[in-house]
């Protein structure tokens, strides 16, 4: 996986934001808080998937992305 594709990877991701502030002003059990800096640290932390393992790339659909996911759980 390319430096391109991590960079398409982190652009897909620009969702992610909007969703955490809407979970985040959730309290129930399944509402941990996830701070735009504890976000920034993931992505800075994220491994390049090596050669030999699956990579899906997010071309910047989140719909293209799911029903890529969900066609691989029915193979």
């Amino acid at each position: 996986m390319g430096g391109e594709q991590v960079r398409t990877f982190r652009r897909c991701c620009v969702f992610l934001p909007r969703r955490l502030a809407e979970r985040n002003r959730r309290e129930d059990a399944n509402a941990l808080t996830v701070t735009p800096e504890a976000l920034d640290d993931f992505f800075d932390r994220f491994d390049v998937p090596a050669e030999d393992e699956d990579v899906i790339v997010c071309t910047g659909s989140i719909d293209v992305l799911l029903a890529r996911l969900a066609s691989e759980d029915r193979s």
